[in-house]
């Protein structure tokens, strides 16, 4: 299926992520969040035009591709002038969030119905997330439990590794 097939943005889906912004996804501050939820009627119709505009066309403003790089301790407790020490964060304006939750909700539709996207998955799919994919692990292990099953998890946490990797040697 090539993008051009694609279901364009409108203004229901524009509305539907504007009422759903909250601080943590705009990464800004709840000023600007509450300003987005009370002019939702003027500006999820600008962002489904401007989003259409953007992949008919194939451009992403230039001005909307950069970025306020903000570093943030990895852990509590961890010596502060250590740099290694830091996770780096990306905040963007509001216009590039929105519209990359746009674009990626575009194939959804055709990635559910084409059979091959697995119904466990809680990454990418909206009301799904790692607190619903806990539910379903604690629940299977409560129902196995239950009826008489013996259990067995394991837990990687792998967060660590991806501090580890050594960025010169991927390129």
């Amino acid at each position: 299926m090539k993008i051009s097939q694609l279901q364009s943005s409108c203004n229901i889906a524009a509305r539907a992520l504007c009422t759903r912004f909250h601080r943590n996804l705009l990464h800004s501050t709840v000023c600007l969040s509450l300003y987005l939820k009370s002019s939702v009627d003027v500006m999820a119709p600008l962002f489904a035009r401007l989003a259409n505009l953007s992949f008919a066309s194939g451009v992403f403003p230039h001005r909307h591709k950069v970025g306020r790089v903000v570093p943030r301790l990895k852990k509590p407790g961890l010596n502060k002038q250590d740099p290694s020490n830091y996770r780096l964060y990306t905040n963007l304006c509001t216009f590039s969030k929105v519209l990359e939750k746009l674009s990626l909700s575009r194939p959804q539709s055709h990635i559910n119905a084409s059979g091959k996207f697995c119904t466990y998955q809680s990454a990418y799919r909206p009301e799904y997330s790692t607190d619903t994919a806990l539910f379903k692990v604690v629940n299977d292990i409560s129902c196995a439990a239950g009826s008489g099953k013996c259990n067995a998890l394991l837990a990687l946490d792998i967060s660590a590794d991806f501090d580890s990797v050594k960025h010169d040697g991927l390129c």
